[in-house]
This record gives C-alpha cells, sequence and structure tokens, in this order.
C-alpha cells in the first residue's frame, strides 16, 4: 500500500526523515558530484564516502586537468598531501611529484634547494644544482605549509608562477622549468 502524504514539499539540505529507528538526512549537490556518488573512485590513499569527501574529491580531480597553480588548505592532519597525489595522479603529467616541506627548509637555504645553485655561488656549493624545481621537471612539485616559507621567497614564486622560469642562485640568465606548483597550508593566507 502506498501512503501519500497530505501535503508534499521539496526537502532542503539538512531536513531529516525518520524511516523506523533509521534516520536519513538530506543534502543537495551540484550536478557535477552525482557521478562521483555512483562509482567508486580509485583514491590511492584517500578514504571516505562522505558527500563533502567525495564533493572536495571531485573539484580535486576537476581542477587536476587544468595547467593552473592549486592551493589546499585544511587543518594540520587532514590529509593534504595525500589530495595534492591525487592531483597529480589525475593531472596526466608524467614526471614525478616531489614535496617540499616549506616549514623545514633553513631561510639561508630554501633559494637555493628551489631554484638550484651554480657552482661556487656560496660557501659550500661545490657543484651545480637544478633545486627542486629542475626535479620536478615535467611533474609537480608540492608546497607543503607554503604560508611558513619567507615573504621573500613567495614573492621570488610568484615569479615563478607568472613566467615559468627559475633562477638559480649565482645565475644571470632565468631557464623555463615545466613544472606544475601545488601548495598547501593551514594558514588562512588571505587574511594572513
Amino acid at each position: 500500500r502506498r501512503l501519500v502524504p497530505k501535503q508534499a514539499h521539496p526537502l532542503a539540505s539538512g531536513d531529516v526523515i525518520r524511516l523506523g529507528a533509521t534516520l536519513i538526512v538530506a543534502e543537495h549537490l551540484r550536478y557535477d558530484q552525482l557521478d562521483v556518488l555512483r562509482a567508486p573512485p580509485r583514491t590511492d590513499g584517500l578514504v571516505g564516502q562522505s558527500v563533502a569527501f567525495l564533493g572536495a574529491l571531485a573539484h580535486a580531480r576537476a581542477v587536476a586537468v587544468a595547467p593552473l597553480p592549486v592551493l589546499i588548505h585544511g587543518e594540520t592532519g587532514v590529509g593534504k598531501e595525500v589530495f595534492a597525489r591525487e592531483v597529480h595522479r589525475a593531472s596526466g603529467r608524467t614526471g614525478p611529484l616531489v614535496p617540499v616541506n616549506c616549514a623545514a627548509l633553513p631561510d639561508a637555504l630554501v633559494e637555493s634547494e628551489l631554484f638550484g645553485h651554480e657552482r661556487g655561488a656560496y660557501t659550500g656549493a661545490e657543484r651545480r644544482s637544478d633545486g627542486l624545481f629542475g626535479e620536478a621537471e615535467g611533474g609537480t612539485i608540492f608546497l607543503d605549509e607554503i604560508g611558513e616559507m619567507p615573504t621573500v621567497l613567495q614573492a621570488k614564486l610568484l615569479r615563478v608562477l607568472a613566467t615559468g622560469e627559475v633562477r638559480a642562485v649565482g645565475s644571470t640568465k632565468a631557464r623555463r622549468v615545466d613544472v606544475r606548483v601545488v601548495a598547501a597550508t593551514n594558514v588562512d593566507v588571505e587574511r594572513a
């Protein structure tokens, strides 16, 4: 027997329906999230079935195919690096993913570590280095805790994002790099 309600109305996001001992919570989805919910996604370490998680995963995969820098924001421990790995995997880039903990790089060496250096550029620079951007050629560099990077280096990073070129410490010439930048922070960067 079919029960017909006396008065029907559309569900709003957050409405709760009780069916015996089961509670169902209504949540509105955008059209682009529906396909994600139908088929279990390949996750490579990502675990979750909530609508919020699956929506974030769909968004990560959608931005992965665009050749743009990506900023992942979230609290410590939520899996920002795992999402960065998914963005890299879904991007189709053939080079490596090079993770960098910006908070752990010494201020005096961060520019050399990222952009490389010429032989003799400073005491101890006995050979030339392409830096981490060079190591990530054809792939993705993941700059974790980007908000901890010194402000001067953030400006140099903006130049890399704008031009696609890096200048090694001690060099007079910039060189082109094919590197996708994915950064992550737990800091509200707009406010900071």
